[in-house]
């Protein structure tokens, strides 16, 4: 398996130097291609100027601390474990604790938001996607608060819920590591959405054909050919084929469709599955890896 995705990874970096023409540079020329490359997906970053008003000047201090980012972090942290809290059935008094601690975090989210506006001015604390990103889910947590309102907006509960978790993403902000990965998702983008078009044309392809060739099996007394996985309707060959391309359970599948259980045989099952896996399975999910794994090496 190692091998295979060697093999896939190897000539997937050979095609993209040959289509940017770079399979004929210097060990020079292709630094400064990927420095080029890393320059376009870079952008300045704005390094705020200490204020001369004094209020300002000491939220900016606060602010720009080390404790009060570490303070903001843990705060995050407790708030996620609370939110994990969460059960179904709860005691009234556990209820209420989480209650009001959410207003406590809430609270202390909020102050942040006011300390950066106040130190860096409105403007530059709204050009920082972060602060833009903290900033939606404080308003989002405030409305929560609100039972009477969220009532009357009819806004759902749990999607609000979700809002409120999303904020460990921060944690990324914090970390060199999981900024680079982040970075090397999205300067992967663009080739992995080609891949998966292409992916998902073969998936199109193979639906039709399985339609035609095993639409006609009864899945009754059938293990892996079920209710849900199945070939009787595209929507239901679509998610099959794409479930077995992610390996799980396409043996037991592709075995059912090439004995019916009563002594019939279809060899055109085994003709039909072994390529789609090749394909799908080892072929296109490496592929993938190969795109991320180039891109993750520029970024080094």
């Amino acid at each position: 398996m190692n091998l295979f995705i060697s093999v896939i990874v190897d000539k997937f970096n050979e095609e993209i130097k040959k289509r940017q023409g770079a399979h004929n540079f210097t060990e020079e020329q292709k630094e400064w291609v990927k420095i080029q490359r890393l320059l376009v997906h870079t952008n300045p970053k704005i390094i705020p100027v200490e204020p001369n008003n004094m209020v300002r000047l000491w939220c900016f201090k606060i602010v720009q601390s080390q404790a009060f980012e570490y303070t903001i972090m843990g705060a995050i942290i407790v708030n996620t474990v609370f939110l994990c809290i969460d059960h179904y059935d709860m005691k009234e008094s556990l209820e209420k604790t989480l209650k009001y601690a959410n207003y406590s975090f809430v609270g202390i989210f909020t102050v942040e938001m006011v300390l950066k506006v106040i130190a860096y001015n409105f403007p530059y604390y709204w050009h920082v996607n972060w602060n833009k990103f903290d900033c939606i889910i404080v308003i989002m947590s405030l409305i929560a608060i609100d039972e009477e309102l969220i009532a009357s907006l009819k806004i759902n509960v749990t999607a609000l819920r979700i809002i409120r978790i999303s904020r460990l993403l921060r944690m990324v902000k914090t970390s060199e590591g999981l900024r680079s990965l982040l970075k090397t998702l999205y300067m992967s983008l663009g080739n992995i959405l080609t891949t998966a078009s292409l992916l998902t044309l073969i998936l199109f392809t193979f639906t039709v054909a399985g339609m035609t060739l095993f639409g006609e099996i009864e899945i009754e007394g059938k293990e892996f050919l079920t209710e849900d996985a199945n070939f009787h309707t595209f929507y239901l060959s679509m998610m099959t084929l794409w479930r077995a391309c992610t390996g799980e359970s396409w043996n037991g599948i592709m075995h059912e469709c090439y004995d019916d259980g009563n002594g019939n045989t279809n060899l055109v099952a085994i003709a039909f599955w072994l390529p789609f896996q090749l394909f799908t399975f080892f072929i296109f999910m490496n592929v993938f890896i190969a795109v991320i794994y180039e891109n993750f090496n520029d970024i080094q």
